[in-house]
């Protein structure tokens, strides 16, 4: 007669995962208690004797999350695991309540996080451009493409220079960073000529939208010193030029030509590779 010893190891790890999992969950309710308003997360606690003592906080009994009208999701937290609800309060009553898996609540209180730090990212760019516009703050190093965000950085950057300069400059812009999100997509891993990707969508771009925004802006659009344009004209010409490398990258890419990405990567950086650019103030002499 033989013995089955795999009943009690799987019991003995389906305990471990539940510690596992419950311990994850108050930590994220702690979390949510340091990270949002005493008006979003309501945090109860039970400590005990040594921990009025210790002066600590004691442990997680209950968490309440308001998400926004009258809707509230409702951990307890007991000796037998949670009790997960989400609720409808009206006029301060609780008039509704039904039960969810924790797995649910979850995903609830994750899609209520990500609307509200959209949000939060909106109305933030929204108060930069204004203050911008109106002169009294300097562009962000939104403009900054990081390598390692690439993808998410170029989304987002048409959007950061959006009110700051004409539409057609913003439309150019849309344009580039759909190209090198494109041709970075299609790059193998480890490709040999990634960099001059990313040198592209990391520095020339960024940079010369930079310092055309670091110009006076009147002046910038104004003054023809130039050889009898301005700087936006500048601007303008640079991400004509940066457009047509960027598609002579892309089409190489797709035909992995790698001759015609080092011709194409080496004139993007004798026209880009200086940090200074074009667009500078001029020197003036009495």
């Amino acid at each position: 007669m033989t013995v089955d010893d795999t009943a009690p190891q799987a019991s003995t790890a389906a305990a471990d995962d539940e510690a596992d999992l419950a311990a994850t969950v108050l930590r994220l309710v702690e979390e949510l208690e340091t990270r949002l308003p005493p008006a979003v997360v309501r945090v109860e606690r039970d400590p005990g004797v040594g921990d009025r003592l210790a002066g600590r906080p004691g442990p997680v009994t209950a968490a309440v999350v308001d998400t926004g009208e009258g809707r509230l999701l409702v951990l307890d937290a007991g000796p037998g695991g949670f009790a997960c609800t989400s609720a409808t309060r009206v006029g301060g009553v609780v008039v509704a309540r039904r039960r969810l898996r924790l797995s649910a609540w979850l995903a609830r209180l994750d899609a209520f996080l990500a609307a509200r730090e959209e949000e939060t990212a909106i109305a933030e760019a929204a108060a930069q451009r204004v203050l911008v516009t109106l002169g009294s703050a300097e562009p962000s190093d939104a403009l900054t493409v990081h390598a390692d965000s690439l993808d998410e950085d170029l989304a987002d950057l048409p959007a950061h220079v959006e009110g700051r300069v004409p539409e057609d400059v913003v439309d150019a812009v849309r344009r580039i960073c759909v190209e090198l999100r494109e041709t970075h997509e299609r790059l193998p891993a480890g490709a040999a000529h990634g960099h001059l990707v990313h040198r592209v969508a990391t520095d020339y771009l960024p940079t010369t939208l930079r310092i055309y925004l670091e110009l006076p802006q009147e002046w910038a659009q104004e003054y023809t010193g130039f050889g009898g344009r301005s700087a936006l004209d500048i601007l303008r010409e640079q991400l004509d030029i940066l457009e047509i490398g960027v598609r002579e990258l892309h089409r190489a890419v797709l035909e992995d030509d790698g001759e015609r990405l080092l011709a194409n990567g080496a004139f993007l950086a004798d026209r880009f590779g200086n940090a200074d650019s074009d667009l500078h103030l001029p020197d003036h002499t009495d």
